[in-house]
This record gives C-alpha cells, sequence and structure tokens, in this order.
C-alpha cells in the first residue's frame, strides 16, 4: 500500500490537486495492484454499464468504495440553479415523484403541469415518462399520463442539463 500511496501522491502532484482525489487514488491501487494488460477500460473512465471483461480487482475496488448506500452532498456544496428550480416548479405544481399522473392540459392546474412535465421530457430527465396524450395541443380529450420515478441518475441529469439554463423554463426553451 505504500507504493499506492507514492503513486497516489505523484498523481495528485502531476495532475496540478493539493491532496489527491478520488480518481488519484482509483488510479494509483490500479496501477500498484494490476500487473497486466487490462482487457476492459478503467471503469471511473466512462458512464454506463462496468465493461464484462473488468478485471476483478477493480470490481472488488469499485464495489467497497462504492457501497450500496446513497448519500447527500453537504448542504455548502455549490450547486446549479435548475435542480433547485426544478423542485420548486414540482411542488408549484403539486407533482410529486414517485407517481402516475393523470392530468388534463384544458384546465389551468392541468395545464402547467403538462408545461413542467414537458419541459423535464424535452431535456430527457431521467424518470420522466409520457405513456399517453395527444401529440397536438388542441387535439383530443386534453388527458395526458405520465410515469414519474425518482432514479439515482435524475438528480445528475439535472445538474448536466443546467448548462442550457438557470430555470427549467429557459433550459427547455429553444
Amino acid at each position: 500500500m505504500a507504493a499506492a500511496h507514492l503513486h497516489a501522491m505523484a498523481l495528485a502532484q502531476l495532475r496540478g490537486h493539493t491532496l489527491p482525489l478520488r480518481t488519484d487514488w482509483l488510479d494509483a491501487i490500479a496501477g500498484s495492484l494490476i500487473k497486466e494488460a487490462l482487457n476492459a477500460p478503467l471503469p471511473w473512465s466512462y458512464r454506463g454499464v462496468i465493461h464484462p471483461d473488468t478485471d476483478p480487482i477493480l470490481l472488488t475496488l469499485i464495489d467497497t468504495l462504492a457501497g450500496d448506500g446513497f448519500g447527500k452532498l453537504a448542504p455548502s456544496t455549490p450547486q446549479p440553479p435548475l435542480p433547485k428550480d426544478v423542485t420548486c416548479e414540482l411542488e408549484r405544481t403539486a407533482i410529486s415523484l414517485p407517481a402516475e399522473l393523470t392530468l388534463n392540459r384544458f384546465n389551468p392546474n392541468g395545464l402547467a403541469q403538462s408545461q413542467v412535465l414537458h419541459r423535464l421530457a424535452i431535456l430527457e430527465i431521467p424518470g420522466i415518462v409520457r405513456q399517453q396524450g395527444s401529440t397536438l395541443t388542441l387535439a383530443g380529450n386534453g388527458e395526458e399520463r405520465w410515469k414519474l420515478t425518482r432514479p439515482l441518475s435524475q438528480h445528475a441529469a439535472l445538474i448536466e442539463a443546467a448548462c442550457f439554463g438557470a430555470t427549467l423554463q429557459e433550459a427547455a426553451t429553444p
């Protein structure tokens, strides 16, 4: 482990970090423990499902570090304004997650809910799925059915979508 520590400190310095960050430690441990060629990229170097040919040592490392819990950021952690605005919009329109929601966009409350949900759908936010409803604004009976969930990837997607605007309306408007 002394080699991993030295390697992490060197990587941090090389990358301009005051102290080793998570990727510095992961790269250092992988470099210190794995002595053969890898058949898959390092799991922390890409998004998505872990490649089936990932080295077992790396799988153990990721499993140990990740755990099975879901934490929260410290309240003082800076956040883009979009996730907070989405929370306010959901509260304003009385939309709760998870839920199956049926609304009528021909009444004022239903229209407000529909606008919020369509904006989230435009941004391709995970967990927001329209199951039924007309694609034309004034067509049909105005009824829409939505399946709303709160997957782990939802908050990250909102942070990524913040590059399009600070508010939900701004981010979803071309």
